[in-house]
């Protein structure tokens, strides 16, 4: 009798543990693959940052405003908004007119990627 009942509650500890280890590879399988899919993402928008300061900085040198320090800063909030913040640092901008600043401004907003998620602002470092 006490041979029967070992048995059984050994039948029943490996079961449960085939189940949870069983449930275990089931969350992780659903976890990874969207892992996969955040990764994407991710490196999906990376590229599209990178080629958005390349062409920053690109257009700022066609204009005369070579070596400009070029900064992004994104915050992203849980539902996946992004919000940009292009910083753009060079001693001949300091020394622009305000209303020369904000047509530069309005010309750098041009080279944004178009993203439905996605909102840009332009500053300027100025110095005094």
């Amino acid at each position: 009798m006490k041979r029967k009942v070992k048995g059984t509650i050994g039948f029943m500890a490996v079961t449960l543990g085939l189940v949870l280890v069983t449930a275990f590879c089931v969350v992780m399988t659903v976890k990874s693959q969207s892992n996969v899919e955040e990764v994407a993402v991710e490196n999906y928008y990376r590229e599209k940052e990178q080629e958005m300061l390349a062409d920053t900085r690109a257009y700022l040198s066609r204009e005369g405003f070579t070596n400009s320090g070029v900064t992004l800063t994104r915050v992203v909030d849980e539902e996946g908004n992004r919000e940009y913040t292009i910083t753009v640092h060079h001693r001949k901008i300091s020394n622009l007119q305000e209303d020369a600043r904000e047509t530069l401004r309005v010309a750098l907003q041009e080279l944004v990627f178009e993203e439905e998620n996605c909102s840009f602002c332009h500053t300027f470092l100025v110095n005094g």
